[in-house]
């Protein structure tokens, strides 16, 4: 009698009654085989399963057999032997830290100088090589050395092309050969009565091995796959199919959809997450029903998490390049639950991105946060451990504990423990911070966070495709659903040619596509399935999904029905519209003090000044932006201030080139700049100054002096009953005048404009009006010009026709202004170009969405 069965289960719906089916046929299986149903193991592919399949079993009449996946099986084993220091512990990060130690080691890696190459070659070595370690464990102890001898003989060395890659390919399977022996191999001892498993979305080689071991062992397979190359023909339930026009819409969608099921009594939901975005923005929807239970089974990488993002960041900034906003970045997670250091952080914040000097007590919190960081810095090398151990101490210092709130906090604080298994590879590596930042990036990213289910039955259940297979769902709603995230086939493995995949019982891609394939035909069979996609994603087109159409193909020839995608129609609500008009607040008062740019923001904009100015609403400034045209801008100012101020009466020619060189050294020594970030601003500065002294010399003739720079002034305006101040960028004067003078570096095209439009231009009258108001008229005539200073042509200057007039204009204007923004009058949005263009209010005043009439 043969002694190993397979059977393939009917196809049928994974409802209620299917497990208690799979129950009665093995309980009839195993009465008829005439062994001790209780000493008999019923192996399941996964973990999920285990609760319906004993439900289903302990309504049986007589005994009930043992019921395990093989994970579960082995942990009720007792442990093996422990393996030799050195070899590979199978934990991603700390393997590829025992392999950057090794790595300088090898004979062939003198001439790799690309450490992002190096990171990336090190992480494909390390995958390989748990991918041979895994296959090897699906044999038995006395085949292996057979797999390892056919191994080396499928990867050898050679030379030519492609010798890079097996030469790292040998390396991995070296180390897989040196890995310990696998707590699984206990499996291989044991001798139940018989052995049943269920065979669900593909081979378990690991259980085809373990049943085929002792051939006196009765052993049942139930397939419940269907053929692998047809597995669309049995046919299941018809899905609903829509079609959506973007990410958002997908989204609101699957809430509404898994909403609705819940409603209607089709749960548990099983949310199938193929775009773990998407299902990231269902969760946070369906998070606004406090009643709805939402258990997570796929979890997150504690990476994302927020107690790994603050590990993260603590450890980024410590690094001796560190920039300020990586360090703020730390300082702030730092101290999210410690209320007075985050505001004086958040101060501290503000005035450096508005180029203020902080507090004492901002800048106290600052340092004490660094101070807490300072362990970290220090350019030693040390042995994992001990960074393991500064970390640990830093973010105890941070307040950071395994009580905290947060419940990642403990799965994160545990990668920093220190592993016994691994004592070896922390003693021998020695890291510098860097290395220890790579380690903890892998580490984190390697890591999942899964919350625990809570209390009482979930509504709704977030699980892979993989594992939804059999299970007894109400419905399912399948989101992204679209050639991208499902039946994409997967990229060939970088080290392996796919002629040793099969012999190395290594996956290949067609497999992967059909293991695939199986599973979303399984879940064809739930009672309920919604299949979503978007139309479209970043702009790009987007078909259905490849599996999507084999179905329907496969439905067609068998003559059955499918439905075609509809667009999707989500619930619509009842909306009053009200039209939206241009804001115009009411002030009544003015501040004592305005500035020169406030009262151009005024004349640009009511409203922009109301935003800018009342309300002190300011665009947030990057702490350390790269040096830009307007700090090139002001970096020429200063060039140009110390360079007049230093200026002989009678210069020569070499002399000014030589002061100007040295004066803009100067700058640049002043500005904390290094070389290369001004290197193309000295270029420009080097084309532009032989046409600014060539156009000074010119000006000199023409009996001009340069009288004084950067001159700040406060002016009292009877008229506004309000003060202006501002600063005045050069004053020239001659024997009957007095010229003011505006550097400028942008487009000269608009200095046209202002010049050609005096009565539109409120900066040079108001800084004419602060000229007479600092007494440097007296009596001569009063100009005003613009001095635009490009990186390539020569200096141009747009003068202001009749100063004297605009300036007269503009007081007489303004006092009309302010006295009937005293009195009561909005201050309305004007919402014209260009002003529109780079206001930095145009969101608040809402300009895109006016009433076209208003």
């Amino acid at each position: 009698m043969a002694l190993l069965h397979r059977h393939r289960l009917a196809p049928r719906a994974v409802d209620a009654q299917f497990w208690p089916e799979v129950a009665r046929l093995t309980q009839a299986w195993l009465n008829g085989q005439g062994v001790a149903v209780a000493d008999a193991i019923v192996l399941l592919p996964y973990a999920e399963l285990l609760p319906h399949a004993r439900l289903a079993f302990a309504g049986q009449a007589g005994w009930q057999p043992r019921i395990e996946t093989t994970q579960t099986l082995t942990a009720s084993l007792p442990p093996g032997p422990s393996g030799a220091e050195g070899m590979l512990a199978l934990d991603v990060a700390r393997d590829r830290l025992l392999l950057a130690a090794a790595w300088d080691s090898q004979t062939w890696s003198a001439d790799w100088r690309d450490r992002q190459g190096q990171r990336q070659a090190i992480a494909a070595v390390v995958d390989l090589a748990h991918d041979l370690v895994r296959a090897s464990r699906t044999l038995t102890p006395a085949q292996r050395d057979a797999y390892w001898a056919n191994a080396q003989a499928l990867l050898p060395l050679s030379s030519g092309p492609g010798a890079l890659e097996r030469r790292l390919a040998r390396w991995a399977v070296e180390l897989a050969q040196g890995a310990p022996a696998p707590h699984s191999d206990a499996l291989f001892t044991l001798r139940p009565s018989a052995w049943v498993w269920l065979q669900c979305g593909g081979e378990d080689r690991l259980i085809e091995t373990l049943t085929q071991n002792g051939n006196e062992v009765p052993a049942l397979c139930w397939n419940a796959d269907d053929p692998g190359d047809t597995p669309f023909d049995a046919g299941g339930n018809p899905p609903q199919r829509w079609v959506c026009a973007d990410f958002e819409q997908e989204a609101q969608a699957c809430a509404q959809q898994v909403s609705s099921d819940v409603e209607q009594g089709r749960s548990p939901v099983a949310l199938i997450a193929l775009d773990r975005l998407l299902v990231r923005r269902v969760r946070a929807l369906l998070a606004r029903d406090v009643t709805l239970r939402v258990h997570d089974e796929t979890g997150w990488t504690l990476s994302t998490t927020r107690a790994g993002a603050r590990v993260m960041s603590s450890a980024r900034a410590a690094r001796p390049q560190a920039t300020r906003d990586e360090q703020l970045e730390a300082l702030k997670l730092a101290a999210a639950d410690a209320a007075d250091e985050a505001a004086s952080l958040d101060v501290l914040e503000c005035a450096w991105r508005r180029r203020r000097t902080p507090s004492d007590a901002a800048t106290g919190a600052w340092e004490m946060g660094l101070a807490r960081l300072a362990p970290l810095h220090s350019p030693q090398r040390r042995p994992l451990s001990a960074w393991q151990q500064t970390m640990s101490d830093v973010l105890t210092s941070q307040g950071l504990r395994d009580d905290a709130a947060d419940p990642a906090v403990q799965a994160v604080l545990t990668v920093l423990r220190p592993k016994p298994s691994s004592a070896g590879a922390a003693a021998d590596g020695l890291l510098d911070l860097d290395g220890f930042i790579d380690w903890l990036d892998d580490a984190l990213e390697a890591g999942r966070f899964v919350p625990d289910r809570g209390g009482g039955a979930p509504d709704v259940i977030i699980t892979p495709l993989a594992r939804a297979m059999l299970r007894p769902f109400g419905s399912a709603v399948c989101a992204g659903a679209d050639e991208l995230r499902l039946g994409r086939r997967a990229p060939p493995r970088p080290l392996v040619p796919a002629h040793a995949l099969a012999a190395l019982a290594l996956a290949s891609v067609e497999q992967q596509a059909s293991r695939e394939a199986l599973a979303f035909a399984q879940i064809l069979r739930l009672p309920t399935l919604l299949l979503l996609r978007r139309a479209a994603d970043a702009g790009e087109a987007l078909a259905p999904s490849a599996l999507v159409e084999r179905a329907v193909l496969a439905a067609t020839r068998a003559g059955r029905a499918w439905p075609a995608e509809v667009q999707a129609q989500l619930a619509a609500r009842s909306v009053t519209c009200a039209a939206q008009t241009r804001p115009a607040p009411a002030l009544g008062a003015l501040p004592k003090r305005l500035s020169v740019s406030q009262i151009e923001q005024l004349r640009d904009c009511p409203y922009r000044f109301f935003a800018m100015t009342i309300l002190g609403l300011q665009r947030a400034e990057e702490i350390e932006r790269e040096f830009g045209p307007s700090d090139w801008g002001q970096w020429l100012h200063d060039v140009l201030h110390r360079f007049h101020e230093r200026r002989a009466t009678d210069p020569q020619p070499d002399a000014d080139r030589a002061l100007l060189d040295d004066c803009a050294a100067q700058v640049s020594a002043e500005s904390g700049q290094d070389v290369a970030t001004l290197l193309p601003w000295h270029s420009a500065f080097e084309l532009l100054a032989p046409a600014y002294l060539d156009w000074q010399r010119k000006r000199d003739a023409t009996g001009w002096r340069y009288a004084q720079g950067e001159l700040s002034v406060v002016a009292e305006v009877q008229e506004w009953a309000l003060s202006v101040k501002g600063r005045l960028d050069r004053i020239d004067s001659a024997q009957d005048a007095l010229q003011v003078i505006d550097y400028k570096t942008g487009d000269v095209s608009k200095l046209k404009d202002k010049v050609k439009h005096p009565l539109e231009d409120t900066q040079l009258a108001l800084y004419g009006l602060l000229a007479q108001a600092a007494g440097e008229v007296r009596g001569r005539d009063l100009r005003a010009s613009y001095l635009r200073l490009g990186e390539r042509e020569m200096p141009s200057e747009h003068k202001h026709a009749d100063l004297a007039a605009t300036i007269e204009h503009t007081r007489t204007g303004l006092a009309a202004d302010f006295a009937m923004i005293r009195a009561g009058v909005g201050l309305r949005a004007i919402g014209e170009e260009p002003v529109c263009n780079w206001c930095e209010a145009r969101g608040l005043c809402r300009r895109d969405h006016w009433d076209k009439m208003a």
